[in-house]
């Protein structure tokens, strides 16, 4: 980390490609959670160290052998990071440089602004290694560029020049190469003119406009990364890239879903042996899946929502804001709903950082510390 009077600049720092493996989350986790805590950072530039990458993504060796809850729970925690950058109360800003692929452009697409290079390379590749973004990107590139974009990035794992993704709204503005720091650092200082509360308000403000979605969808997300982890794809595609070779065509067309695993919702007018689940209720009655099973286990006369289900098949509760179950943190416990998105927000954070319980803020102003507090009340629907 740098310190450039109150802009703080931190790097990924595993080259060549800064590699996002789980020590390096955790890494920034700290990094961002001691931010706050200290109190005197007003903005934070986020880079690649090295000339050939801002990230090429998440450590794909590391992830190829998870299961399904071991996938379930590497998606929390990099959500945990995504959803800390984006709810900072000061700005976040992305210097980007060369590569900037999967779970790169997640935490680029967390940021407040992106300064990008000309020769970067954007793209969500995910669907080529059998799974999709697993880190809020699936929730964040549609809120950035729109559902129809956000269906070309993620749905052919496309690769985007920086110049594509300032004209489809990821990339605030291009700068040289060899100023980029330079105008991500100028820029952070400019913001920090700016009245501390008003810009975490204005950020909140803006971050708050799809708060019900927002839940929602990084729950179904890390839902669906999870269980691709026991398909077909997955172990194709990524044992493929380990092996360094083309990935040999699905053999069995759709294939079949996990047959232990009952699906957490129903595609809404699809046929009863689509694969995918959806997150939106349906009027069916327990309509058979694949596997034969009932989407979600649902027995009432309205299917449940992935949320409303429990492993078993039984709801939880209600419908409307009823939560998804329990959050798993990163040592194998669980946290209630409420609790746990607190602490992947990084209000009330408990330790997505082995041996070191984090509480953003505990040390920051007042103000600043009830502006968060204020923003994770209303995030759970509180108000």
């Amino acid at each position: 980390m740098e310190r450039r009077g109150p802009v703080a600049i931190v790097y990924l720092s595993h080259p060549p490609l800064n590699i996002l493996s789980t020590a390096l989350l955790s890494d920034l986790a700290t990094a961002l959670a001691d931010l706050l805590e200290e109190g005197t950072t007003r903005a934070v530039v986020l880079t690649g160290m090295g000339q050939r990458a801002f990230s090429g993504g998440a450590d794909i060796k590391e992830m190829a052998p998870l299961s399904h809850e071991e996938a379930r729970l590497h998606s929390l925690k990099g959500q945990a990071v995504t959803n800390l950058i984006e709810w900072m109360p000061m700005p976040v800003i992305a210097a980007v440089h060369g590569a900037c692929l999967g779970g790169g452009s997640e935490l680029a697409e967390a940021c407040d602004f992106v300064l990008a290079s000309e020769e970067v390379v954007f793209g969500q590749p995910e669907i080529n290694l059998g799974v999709i973004p697993g880190w809020g990107g699936t929730r964040r590139l549609t809120r950035i560029l729109g559902p129809t974009r956000a269906r070309e990035w993620i749905l052919t794992g496309t690769r985007k020049t920086a110049r594509e993704a300032l004209e489809e709204g990821l990339v605030t503005r291009l700068v040289p190469l060899d100023g980029l720091l330079d105008s991500a650092v100028a820029l952070a200082q400019s913001l920090v003119t700016k009245p501390p509360l008003a810009l975490a308000a204005a950020k909140y403000a803006v971050n708050h406009a799809a708060d019900e979605v927002r839940l929602q969808g990084l729950e179904y997300e890390r839902e669906l990364w999870g269980l691709l982890f026991e398909t077909e794809g997955q172990r194709e595609g990524m044992g493929a890239f380990l092996e360094k070779r083309e990935a040999r065509p699905s053999s069995s067309g759709w294939g079949t879903w996990p047959p232990h695993r009952p699906f957490p919702g129903h595609v809404r007018g699809a046929p009863s042996s689509a694969p995918w689940p959806s997150p939106v209720s349906t009027s069916r009655k327990g309509s058979p899946g694949p596997t034969g099973s009932s989407h979600g286990g649902a027995s009432s006369t309205e299917a449940k929502r992935p949320w409303e289900t429990g492993p078993s098949g039984k709801g939880r509760g209600p419908p409307g804001r009823t939560p998804p179950g329990p959050f798993r943190d990163p040592e194998g416990g669980t946290r209630p709903f409420r609790e746990g998105v607190r602490w992947a927000v990084g209000a009330t954070t408990g330790g997505p950082v082995p041996g070191k319980a984090i509480t953003p803020c505990r040390t920051a102003h007042p103000g600043t510390r009830a502006a968060v507090a204020q923003s994770v009340e209303r995030l759970l629907g509180k108000e």
